[in-house]
């Protein structure tokens, strides 16, 4: 399943074109916003750096209750049923973008619709940038996952072997 998630996810940004409001969205537009996404840090100002210190100060300060929130969550344990974990999994889980991505393509392509292509091209284009950031910090940092029981302020920076993209 995963393959064709891939197979999908290359045809329509890198190998189709899709136009969209002026624009052609394929491989070397992909490429290109790609390039400017991984040399945007080296154009930051001070308000740049001041917000990027204010998410680093308020992420550690919420590390220090990790180890309550995760005991709440396994002793509390929410009805698996409910509308809130229903939707807090199903939109949390990592085929959700892409496929809704790729709907949103597929459906503004058949339909003409400039709108819905422009939309699914940048959804798939941002769950690809989030995931390789995010791969970046955690295998960066090192913190130990939570299913590993090793606690909140276990970190081994740049250590691969316990790493995984979307967990």
């Amino acid at each position: 399943m995963k393959n064709l998630y891939i197979k999908i996810f290359l045809y329509f940004i890198l190998i189709s074109n899709v136009f969209a409001q002026g624009y052609i969205y394929n491989g070397v537009q992909f490429y290109n916003e790609t390039k400017q996404y991984f040399k945007s840090p080296i154009k930051w100002q001070g308000k740049d750096f001041i917000i990027l210190s204010s998410l680093v100060v308020s992420t550690y300060g919420l590390m220090q209750f990790d180890e309550e929130v995760k005991n709440y969550a396994y002793n509390e344990r929410v009805p698996n049923n409910s509308y809130v974990y229903l939707t807090g999994r199903v939109f949390g889980e990592p085929y959700f973008s892409p496929i809704l991505g790729t709907v949103m393509l597929i459906s503004g392509s058949v339909s003409e619709n400039q709108v819905n292509k422009r939309i699914g091209f940048e959804i798939l284009q941002s769950f690809f940038y989030s995931g390789i950031t995010t791969s970046i910090i955690k295998v960066t940092f090192g913190r130990a996952r939570p299913y590993q029981n090793l606690g909140s302020n276990n970190f081994n920076p740049f250590f691969l072997g316990s790493f995984h993209f979307i967990t």
